[in-house]
Order: structure tokens, then C-alpha cells, then sequence
């Protein structure tokens, strides 16, 4: 962008990097559940224990303390602004500053609040995390496994009730010969 040569001092680079995630704190509307949540910052700490976000290790062991505190930051339902799920992950960047609004117990809180109780402290982000909390689609793979977990549990149920519906009209099991189904084009 238009600011591609110009240089952060170094003494501003802390402000700078939690002015990025605080800038993009645009979600709206209620919060994604907890369930979600949580699972959303699992996969930012997975994704970023891998190094590609580049995230500095002090904000990395930050997401894993948040984690194994059961403290989850709470994404709005709402955002768009540029690629991915920025302005929803950068709700989940807020609360390693102590900003947001988080999940702690099944209560949902502010971010330093949520902190304090789960006896965290807020840190200052490094050079590029900033963007490296931004730049992710967390959010929508929080979705996503929360969604498939869903669809496991209610596909289980309907083969229950197909299993039980088939039995109680006594229907006749030839129907699921193999040679039958081969013997047709159609999969």
C-alpha cells in the first residue's frame, strides 16, 4: 500500500502493532458461541505453532496460555473488511492486550477481566504480530469443526432411525445387494 516504504520507529513498534489489531476490531452483532470460539483459537495456535503467521513466541505461548486457561476470546458474528476472517480474528488478537471480549467459563466478559480471573496478564505484541493475528481464517474453521461435529452427531441419528424405521416396517434387506447397484449406470 501506500505506506510500503515508510519505516515504524522502533520505540512506536509495540503501539503500532496493537493499534493494527485494535483498528480492526470492526465485528458486529452477538458473539460466536463459546464452542466456536474455542475451537477457532485452537486452530490459530496450531496454525501458528507451524511459523507461518511468523508470530513472535511470547504472543504464540499467549494464545496457549489463554487456551489452557479456558479463555476464549468472543468473535462477533458479523465482519468484512478485506480477505479472510480479519476483522473477526483481530477479536481474538484483542484480548492477548487485555481489549475484547472473551469466554471464561461459559460467561462471556471483557477481555481483561476474563485475564485477571484466569491469572494472565495482557503482553505487548512483537514486530509483525500485529498482522499475523489479523491475517487468518480461524474463525471460519471454528465454524467449520463445530458444524461437521453437528452433522456427525445428526447423521448418526438418522442412520439410527433409517436402521430402526427398516426393521419395524420389515423391509426386505436384498435391496442393498451389491450386484443389484452394479447392475445400474447411475452410482
Amino acid at each position: 500500500g501506500g505506506n510500503l516504504g515508510h519505516r515504524i520507529d522502533r520505540g512506536d513498534i509495540v503501539a503500532f502493532q496493537e493499534q493494527l489489531v485494535r483498528g480492526r476490531n470492526a465485528g458486529v452483532g452477538t458473539s460466536l458461541p463459546e464452542a466456536v470460539c474455542r475451537v477457532a483459537l485452537l486452530a490459530r495456535i496450531i496454525s501458528a505453532s507451524k511459523g507461518s503467521p511468523g508470530l513472535s513466541r511470547p504472543t504464540i505461548d499467549q494464545l496457549m496460555a489463554l487456551f489452557n486457561a479456558g479463555v476464549s476470546p468472543a468473535i462477533p458474528s458479523y465482519g468484512s473488511i478485506s480477505a479472510a476472517d480479519l476483522v473477526l480474528s483481530a477479536h481474538m488478537g484483542a484480548v492477548l492486550v487485555g481489549r475484547g471480549r472473551a469466554w471464561l467459563g461459559g460467561e462471556e466478559m471483557d477481555g481483561a477481566q476474563a485475564l485477571r480471573r484466569a491469572g494472565l496478564r495482557a503482553i505487548a505484541l512483537e514486530p509483525k504480530d500485529g498482522l499475523g493475528l489479523c491475517n487468518a481464517s480461524a474463525p471460519s474453521m471454528g465454524h467449520a469443526v463445530v458444524t461437521l461435529g453437528t452433522l456427525a452427531d445428526t447423521l448418526l441419528v438418522g442412520s439410527a432411525a433409517a436402521a430402526l424405521a427398516y426393521q419395524g416396517y420389515g423391509a426386505n434387506p436384498r435391496i442393498f445387494d451389491a450386484r443389484l447397484h452394479a447392475a445400474r449406470a447411475t452410482p
